[in-house]
């Protein structure tokens, strides 16, 4: 191979084979060659992706532009079910309500007849105290899952929910299972 022939035979400007030391070659024809534009890129600030208010629910959140959002959203609330069983008082009850997307029927007790003994009226009264505590720990539970669903949206998502009838008033009696029946 002589000085100004390459490895293939073309012939190549004397003196060697690049740009001299120091300075940059940049391809200016064919097909991607050339410098691209990057500025663009460069300049465009990344969205770290949004993963939900709720650390125990590990990314699991609804969203409104995705491909998958069907799909995404049945995980979500899935892993939402899972996690009020094993987090609120009385989970299990809220978890179901939270599957069948509506709050359980809670039935009072029957009063007691009138020649009732002592321990009827006891048990009546006892399970008077049940159903109040009952009836007030599902109001609080399904306050606490309307913030919970809400911390699960992305921006969009609440942008969405916003602009959407009825929204108004499940923010305002912030119910849980309304919301995500709602979405």
């Amino acid at each position: 191979m002589t000085e100004g022939t390459g490895s293939s035979g073309e012939s190549k400007p004397p003196g060697g084979s690049g740009p001299p030391k120091g300075q940059q070659r940049f391809n200016r024809g064919g097909r991607g060659g050339g410098r691209r534009n990057n500025i663009s890129r460069q300049n465009a600030i990344q969205q770290p992706k949004f993963h939900g208010k709720c650390e125990d629910l590990k990314g699991h959140v609804f969203e409104c532009d995705s491909i998958k959002q069907a799909d995404n959203f049945n995980k979500t609330v899935k892993e939402i079910s899972q996690y009020v069983g094993r987090s609120f008082k009385d989970g299990g009850t809220m978890s179901r309500a939270i599957n069948g997307l509506e709050m359980p029927a809670l039935i009072p007790p029957t009063d007691p007849p009138d020649n009732a003994s002592l321990f009827e009226q006891k048990y009546f009264d006892n399970k008077v105290k049940e159903y109040i505590m009952l009836e007030s720990l599902m109001k609080t539970n399904n306050e606490k899952l309307y913030h919970l669903v809400i911390g699960q949206c992305t921006l969009a998502m609440e942008a969405k929910l916003a602009g959407d009838n009825g929204f108004e008033t499940i923010q305002e009696s912030m119910d849980g299972i309304g919301l995500l029946h709602h979405s």
